[in-house]
């Protein structure tokens, strides 16, 4: 059986030592709480800052802040980044994080048991930007199954999920 691993990706507009940025920390670590609790979460690594991907530039930008988890299912993760807190925290993504015109997600299988690295979601992150959507990487708009083929988000699953979202 397989896995999702979920990674994600933001820049954020202040320094760490800002209120603002402070805040959303704060909130991350609940999210991350909520996540664990929520069902079809599978496994995951605290929030981490290094590495970043091409996107990133140290030029311009101040902090790149990712995440990554493994879920039992497109679905579980769909209904836990769309619902809940989650959901009321994404809603206040601009108090915290630039604006994008690239996806802040990419999404791949694993093998039942595995948890990714970092390095390896970076390099995801960066073949989805590189060549969109494939098996290898890909979104909740064009995502693919466990055995490399094109499919959909169910969202009759989803809605049923969500009502144990918190």
């Amino acid at each position: 059986m397989s896995n999702l691993a979920f990674h994600t990706f933001g820049v954020l507009r202040k320094p760490n030592e800002s209120p603002t940025t402070r805040a959303y920390f704060q909130l991350g670590a609940e999210i991350f709480d909520v996540a664990a609790a929520t069902d079809g979460f599978v496994a995951g690594i605290p929030p981490f800052t290094d590495p970043v991907p091409s996107v990133f530039d140290p030029a311009c930008h101040v902090v790149g802040m990712s995440t990554l988890t493994v879920w039992r299912d497109l679905e579980s993760v769909f209904a836990f980044a769309y619902g809940g807190t989650h959901l009321a925290a994404f809603r206040r993504r601009e108090e915290w994080f630039i604006r994008r015109d690239w996806s802040a997600y990419v999404a791949w299988w694993v093998e039942d048991g595995d948890l990714p690295a970092a390095e390896e979601a970076i390099r995801r992150f960066e073949h989805l930007h590189a060549n969109g959507p494939t098996p290898y990487a890909f979104t909740f708009k064009r995502p693919f199954d466990a055995a490399g083929m094109p499919t959909l988000v169910d969202r009759t699953h989803v809605a049923a999920k969500r009502q144990t979202v918190r």
